[in-house]
């Protein structure tokens, strides 16, 4: 397969940055790095690829993801402290997070199906999604 330099590429490197996704890092307009965390040790490895990446292409987000308050709190506070040049994002914990993932959906079109689940989702979980995108059109 190739790609031209004008396609939209996502790839997930499934947490480690082995030497083909390095070269891919460098021609890349954004990195981002999602993490559920679940312990310090997850920080401290997601830490280390960020840096890997960091050699190659310095616009790199992390994205907390389906964190509950504290966990996001704690490992914002690790990653501010630690790598204070690389933005963060949280994406709050939901029931919504199980349901798209089974239901093979977007909180976009659950939202557009169910007036209920419209209004549960744009109190946090769309909000956070739109601020993740907009901010990703910026590269």
């Amino acid at each position: 397969m190739v790609f031209s330099e004008s396609d939209s590429i996502i790839f997930d490197f499934w947490g480690k940055p082995d030497t083909r996704i390095l070269d891919i890092a460098k021609s890349v307009d954004l990195i981002i790095i999602p993490i559920h965390y679940q312990s310090q040790n997850e920080l401290k490895l997601t830490i280390q690829n960020i840096n890997a990446f960091k050699e190659h292409n310095s616009n790199i987000i992390v994205v907390i993801n389906n964190c509950s308050p504290s966990d996001a709190k704690e490992a914002r506070l690790v990653f501010s402290t630690v790598i204070p040049n690389v933005r963060i994002f949280e994406i709050s914990h939901s029931k919504f997070i199980r349901r798209l993932a089974n239901e093979n959906q977007t909180v976009f079109e659950v939202s557009e199906q169910s007036k209920v689940d419209a209004s549960l989702l744009n109190k946090k979980i769309i909000p956070q999604i739109e601020e993740i995108l907009k901010y990703a059109k910026i590269y």
